[in-house]
């Protein structure tokens, strides 16, 4: 199974997915990274030729989209307007998910990238609705989400760290999780977004188990702990089924 840019479902069985090395500035040197100019131009193709902001709700979703619902629908109440800060969101698929399940409430949405991708879709802001940033925002949030980011990070807790000073609810989506106490660095390889037969590398973290309660602040408390059935990787000859978290801040 593979991925298109609303998260359908995926499966990695191939073991040539993953390259394992000793840190991340081994692997960081064996990829193309994720800020190499052809990746980015690659997304950005996508992005204005499938209009992400035009897309039709739609009754068929995939297991983390239904799970993504059923958080905001938690965050939200009975708001009728919310800010969510999306650290690593991409295109802002998740935000046009929200925005089509919940049309009552007005979502201010901020992307949170990195200075290439950032840049890459500000030409965007007018169409999708949504703002790119590219450091940390000095205004508070009502929410931070992150899905399929802490793994691509070189320092994961500094920006845990940063999004918890910066809200008080906090959805992680589709982090790698290892049965060991160790985590492991490797080159991720995967596909082109646009399906081209051209490939993308970039560094990877797999984490120990219980790695991100470490990282998480003190006055953070888990909610709710619960995996994507519909997304599992073969790693290192461990298969490894991604997870997600509801963390609240209770002080």
């Amino acid at each position: 199974m593979a991925e298109d840019q609303f998260g359908s479902s995926v499966n990695i069985d191939n073991p040539d997915d993953f390259k394992v090395f000793d840190s991340w500035k081994q692997a960081l040197e064996n990829s193309l990274g994720y800020e190499n100019t052809e990746t980015i131009e690659d997304y950005k193709r996508q992005i204005a030729s499938s209009k992400p902001w035009e897309r039709v709700r739609s009754v068929k979703l995939t297991e983390r989209e239904l799970q993504l619902i059923g958080l905001f629908s938690i965050c939200v109440g009975d708001k009728k307007h919310i800010r969510v800060i999306d650290l690593g969101g991409g295109n802002g698929y998740m935000c046009h998910l929200l925005r089509e399940w919940f049309p009552l409430v007005e979502i201010d949405y901020t992307i949170w990238e990195s200075p290439s991708m950032s840049h890459a879709y500000k030409e965007f802001e007018n169409l999708s609705k949504i703002t790119w940033i590219s450091e940390k925002p000095k205004k508070s949030f009502d929410l931070a989400i992150t899905s399929c980011t802490l793994q691509y990070l070189e320092f994961p807790e500094k920006y845990l760290q940063d999004l918890s000073s910066l809200c008080d609810k906090l959805i992680i989506l589709r982090f790698p999780e290892l049965l060991s106490q160790e985590g492991k660095f490797a080159v991720q390889k995967t596909r082109k977004v646009d399906f081209s037969m051209g490939i993308n590398t970039w560094p990877i973290n797999f984490f120990g188990k219980g790695e991100l309660d470490r990282m998480i602040p003190s006055n953070w408390k888990k909610i709710l702990e619960f995996f994507h059935h519909d997304e599992t990787y073969l790693f290192d000859g461990e298969k490894v089924m991604l997870k997600g978290f509801y963390f609240l801040r209770y002080n």
